[in-house]
C-alpha cells in the first residue's frame, strides 16, 4: 500500500501541480483577457464621452440653430406682413398713379381745348375790334355826314325862312 499511497499522493502532488499551473494559467488568462475587456471598456468609455460631448454640442449648435430659425421665421413673418402692407400701399399708389395719369389726360385735353377756345376767343376779338374799328370810322364819317346835314339843315331852313320871309312879303303887298 506504500506504492498506491506514494502514486496517490503523487497523483495528488500531480493534481495540485496541474491544477495550480491551470489556476495560474487561468488567472493570467483571464487577468490579460480582463485587462483587455477593461482597456476596451475604457476605450469604450471614452468613446462614448466624446460622442456624448460631441452630441451636446451639436445639441447646443441645433438649438441655436433652432432660436435662428425660429428668429428668421419669425422676421419672415414680420416682413411678409410688411411686404403685404407694401404691396397694398403699392397697388393703392398704381391706382392712384392711374386716376391722376386719367386725370392729367383729362386735364391736358381741357386745356387743350381751352388754348383752343381762347385763340378762337382772340380771332373773334381782333375781329371785333376791327368791326369796332370800322364802325367806330364809319359813325365818325355818318357824324361829320350828319354834321354836314345838319348845317345843311340849318342852311336849308334859313333859306326856307328866307324864302316864307320873302314869300310872306310878296302876299302881303299882293
Amino acid at each position: 500500500m506504500g506504492f498506491i499511497t506514494k502514486n496517490a499522493n503523487i497523483l495528488l502532488l500531480f493534481l495540485i501541480l496541474v491544477s495550480s499551473v491551470a489556476l495560474v494559467f487561468s488567472t493570467v488568462f483571464f487577468q490579460s483577457n480582463f485587462d483587455k475587456i477593461n482597456e476596451e471598456y475604457n476605450d469604450k468609455m471614452a468613446e462614448l464621452q466624446k460622442a456624448s460631448s460631441e452630441l451636446n454640442s451639436t445639441k447646443h449648435i441645433l438649438l441655436n440653430y433652432r432660436e435662428e430659425l425660429s428668429l428668421k421665421s419669425a422676421r419672415e413673418k414680420e416682413f411678409g406682413e410688411q411686404f403685404s402692407v407694401v404691396q397694398t400701399e403699392k397697388q393703392k399708389i398704381a391706382t392712384e398713379k392711374e386716376k391722376l395719369a386719367a386725370q392729367k389726360e383729362s386735364l391736358d385735353a381741357e386745356l387743350t381745348t381751352t388754348e383752343q377756345e381762347k385763340k378762337k376767343l382772340k380771332n373773334e376779338l381782333s375781329s371785333k375790334l376791327s368791326l369796332i374799328s370800322s364802325l367806330e370810322n364809319d359813325l365818325a364819317e355818318c357824324e361829320a355826314d350828319k354834321d354836314d346835314c345838319e348845317a345843311d339843315l340849318t342852311a336849308k331852313e334859313s333859306e326856307l325862312d328866307d324864302c316864307e320871309q320873302e314869300l310872306d312879303d310878296c302876299n302881303c303887298t299882293s
